[in-house]
Order: structure tokens, then sequence, then C-alpha cells
């Protein structure tokens, strides 16, 4: 008897969760994409490229100087001597530690700049998707990524793109 009330009440409570879907209107949107797509994005990565082409103009110095000094390595060991082996390998282990230590400090002002000029362009985004559900009549608008398969006539992403670009001008 136990058995037959919970099937019976588990079969309501899909029934109930199928009909309760099939009355409300459902969107998705791909936020991500959403924000890579719209201008002030793109201008926040133009702005960061700028902010940090210094730093990255002396990474990839600092990479051709590894690469000379390997090839020079490859090329005169067998010529060299001792002082000078290693001479060249604690030039390379120092030339090695300042990429790596300036690659580091660089990435992690990178992210945190990132995210200080991106802050405001995630609440746009979600103010965003907020009018476009109350215009249209949306009941729930679901994360892309939280969905295995959808029909695309759903996605809205586009339409959050041009808010995002229409808030900007």
């Amino acid at each position: 008897m136990r058995k037959w009330a919970l099937g019976l009440m588990v079969g309501m409570v899909l029934f109930t969760g199928a009909s309760f879907a099939a009355d409300k209107k459902l969107a998705v949107v791909d936020v991500q994409k959403a924000m890579r797509s719209a201008d002030r994005v793109k201008e926040i990565e133009s702005k960061l490229k700028k902010e940090f082409s210094v730093e990255e103009k002396k990474i990839e110095e600092l990479k051709k100087e590894i690469t000379e000094l390997k090839e020079r390595q490859q090329r005169d060991w067998a010529i060299m001597g001792d002082a000078e082996k290693r001479k060249l390998q604690e030039e390379g282990m120092k030339v090695t530690n300042e990429l790596k230590a300036l690659s580091q400090e660089s990435q992690r002002r990178l992210q945190t700049r990132q995210q200080e000029l991106l802050q405001p362009v995630v609440s746009d985004a979600q103010d965003a998707i907020k009018d476009i559900m109350k215009e249209e009549g949306y009941d729930v608008v679901f994360r892309r990524e939280a969905l295995v398969e959808f029909d695309p006539k759903m996605d809205i992403t586009l339409k959050v793109t041009l808010k995002l670009n229409e808030k900007n001008k």
C-alpha cells in the first residue's frame, strides 16, 4: 500500500512539473558569449592590451633570450670550458627565473584588472536579461552552460548582446 501511494505521489509531481513547464515561456542565454560579443568588452580588451603591452614585450624579449641561450648551448657546448658552461647555465637560470616571476606577476595583475573593468559589464548583462524577460514575457531564463540540449529558437544571447551595446552608447 505504501509503495503504491509513493508511486502515485511521484507520478503527480512529475505530471504537475510537466504541465508547469508547458505553461511557462522559457529562454536560454550564453552570458559569456553575449559579453564577449559586446562592444564594451571589446573596448576593455583593447585597453588591457595597451596597458600590459610593455610587460608583454618584456616577456617576449626574455623568451627570445632563453631561446638564444639554448641555441648557443647546443651549438657551442662541446668547445666551451667548464667556467663558460657554468656561466651559461647560470645566465639561463637567471633569465628563466626572471621570466617566470614576471609572467606570474603580470598574469595576477591582468586578472585583477580584468575583474575590475568587467564587473560593471556583468551587472549590465544581468540587467539586460531582466529587461528582456520583462519586455518579452519570459518566465524563466536558463544559462546555456546548464543545459545539455535546447531548441535554438529559445536562445536570446544575441538580444542580450544588442541590449548591452545599446546601453554602452
